[in-house]
């Protein structure tokens, strides 16, 4: 995440940009904030290609392919206008980290995160090519790892399953590295070449390198063409699962027929339940992912052997305020934290959710005040329950005070 240049736009549409969150050759992403509070991520086209109809119609269809697909497993839309003068896209914005991010700060994951990792991108797959779609880009940059799970983005080369060629005669679409031989040698694209990008992706989670290693566009062409992948490196990091080996290599095989489907892959990954709701990260991912937008945390060493072994409380995409107590804290709410887990020598006590959350800053210095914590935000002044997190009263900038629920401690939304 980086400042806004001075060239940048402050405001598309009726989302307020505050930060870039990266640029590719066509277009600009953006950290943004939606009428209501809500963070979204707007890509805009870049104004010298907005002018050209095949880049247009190549983003009206990167909308239409995140449509139908289970928003569980992605980032869903949340407003897009294809015939702006610059044509923009705004998604919910999904806080962590991507695999790359992930496997360069902690190194390549043990086995068991390989697993789980693999069980939940071969549902997301499956959600994707059960939508018509085929993402054609899956690659370590393009899988986000959230507090609430891994996400498939950046669907900017997607296309229609069944489409015979590439989109943009002559070009070749993807990753190198990533891209399967088909589709260097024949231009075509399927279901299978998604499998190869899965295997490809599950080989760097367990390396840290890709399939073909590294170098120039061109020797990696080349490998994929005609080279066999470094399967030795791969059954080296997961000598202690040789089927999730086996799997992996099954995706990576030079022949499409010799893939297996998605469904398969789905039968072949067990371990994680099937809900997002229990899906869990590894710590020191997940701290990382707590912590996107901010200093990288220091001191967490590798990836956990496996996803679950973490006592985390599961954060809201982009919204939930974690609410801790220091030593200043009265003793009344320091005794209810005697129940609640602990947060890196913190006591956590509830999750608080309110549009504006995801903005960490805004909630640097708590002030507790007999059995109630004041905070204060874009949105307003909050008065949460110190028992329960419920809501009390918030205030907004020159308006009424009202009254919220301090019931069960929910959601903690203004009423």
């Amino acid at each position: 995440m980086q400042p806004l240049r001075p060239d940048d736009p402050v405001r598309v549409a009726e989302y307020r940009l505050v930060a870039r969150l990266g640029a590719g050759s066509t277009g600009c992403v953006f950290l943004g904030h939606g009428p209501r509070g809500d963070l979204v991520a707007v890509k805009v086209v870049r104004a010298r290609l907005a002018q050209r109809r095949d880049h247009r119609e190549r983003f009206a269809l990167e909308i239409a392919a995140v449509r139908g697909i289970d928003p569980v497993y992605i980032a869903p839309v949340v407003d897009h206008d294809v015939d702006a003068d610059e044509p923009w896209l705004a998604t919910a914005y999904l806080p962590g980290l991507n695999l790359r991010q992930a496997v360069r700060t902690h190194g390549p994951a043990p086995a068991p995160s390989v697993r789980a990792l693999g069980t939940a991108l071969a549902r997301a797959l499956r959600s994707i090519h059960r939508a018509g779609t085929l993402h054609r880009d899956l690659t370590p940059s393009n899988l986000m790892l959230t507090p609430e799970g891994p996400r498939v983005v950046d669907f900017g080369i997607a296309c229609p399953d069944g489409s015979a060629t590439d989109t943009i005669p002559g070009s070749l679409l993807g990753t190198p590295g990533y891209i399967p031989p088909e589709r260097i040698r024949d231009r075509v694209s399927d279901r299978a070449g998604d499998v190869f990008g899965f295997g490809a992706l599950l080989f760097y989670a367990a390396t840290g390198e890709g399939p073909f290693g590294s170098g120039s566009t061109q020797v990696l062409l080349y490998r994929t063409q005609f080279e066999e992948p470094r399967l030795d490196a791969l059954r080296a990091a997961l000598d202690r699962d040789p089927e999730l080996f086996e799997t992996i290599a099954c995706c990576l095989a030079p022949d499409p027929e010799g893939r297996p489907t998605t469904e398969e892959l789905v039968g072949r990954f067990t371990g994680v339940p099937a809900t997002s709701r229990n899906r869990r990260l590894p710590e020191a991912v997940a701290t990382s992912a707590d912590h996107a937008g901010e200093a990288a945390p220091k001191g967490y060493g590798a990836w956990i052997a496996a996803f679950g072994r973490r006592a985390f409380f599961r954060l809201g995409l982009s919204t939930a305020l974690l609410v801790v107590l220091n030593s200043s804290a009265p003793g009344r709410l320091r005794a209810a934290a005697r129940r609640s887990v602990r947060l890196y020598g913190r006591s956590l006590l509830w999750p608080y959710r309110i549009p504006d959350g995801g903005n960490r800053r805004w909630f640097d210095r708590l002030n507790a005040a007999k059995d109630a914590v004041h905070l204060d935000s874009i949105r307003g002044l909050h008065a949460l329950s110190g028992s329960c997190g419920g809501l009390l009263w918030t205030a907004d900038p020159g308006g009424p005070v009202r009254s919220g629920r301090s019931g069960d401690g929910g959601d903690g939304s203004a009423q």
